[in-house]
């Protein structure tokens, strides 16, 4: 069954990610270091993709500081992976999935049956920027990169939520994937700065 999340995270995780997120840190940022961290955030990401945890910062930390496309390409693979999986589970229970769509700036996609779609602003290899239409309202405007993932980065639509994901982009059009899945599968995010805390009290007490 799709994510029963708990509002927090079970000892034994806490003291498992408290593992992982150590060593993430205390590596170095030279070439061996930066690899080890690339295969430790892969260890995060992948055991705890079910919990509402933004890995986003350390995704694009990783990726800035690669130093080649194809190291880039390994670490947004990692992200769309996790996005991947999570928006398989997402929409087994009464969810929908659009598939991949080619789109280019300017172009307006809708779907009624969400009363959603967006319109593309501005399109580069990293991430592509959309103006959300909700119900026939141009909205705020937002950004998806390959570091997005549905049960962080999504818009809460009554008892639906819609996430855009990126699935890839050559700077003059993009692939953009839209999943939709119940509201109640997706919670508020856990902050890392605040779940640290609670890691050191839980642990050590």
């Amino acid at each position: 069954m799709p994510c029963d999340y708990s509002p927090g995270l079970p000892n034994l995780g806490m003291r498992l990610f408290e593992t992982l997120m150590n060593h993430y840190f205390q590596k170095d940022k030279g070439s061996d270091g930066l690899h080890e961290r690339i295969l430790l955030l892969r260890l995060m990401a992948l055991n705890f993709q079910d919990v509402p945890l933004n890995f986003k910062p350390l995704f694009e930390q990783l990726d800035a500081q690669a130093p080649d496309r194809t190291l880039k390409e390994s670490i947004r693979d990692i992200a769309r992976e996790v996005a991947r999986r999570q928006a398989l589970r997402l929409t087994l229970r009464n969810g929908a999935d659009a598939g991949a769509k080619t789109v280019t700036v300017g172009a307006t996609v809708l779907y009624p049956h969400l009363q959603f779609g967006y319109t593309v602003e501005r399109l580069t290899e990293d991430s592509v920027k959309v103006q959300p239409l909700i119900e026939g309202q141009a909205m705020t405007s937002f950004t998806v990169s390959y570091f997005d993932t549905p049960i962080i980065d999504n818009i809460k639509l009554g008892p639906k939520r819609v996430s855009l994901l990126l699935l890839g982009s050559n700077g003059q059009e993009a692939q953009l994937r839209l999943v939709a899945f119940e509201s109640d599968l997706a919670t508020d995010r856990f902050d890392i700065r605040e779940l640290s805390r609670e890691l050191s009290q839980q642990v050590y007490q």
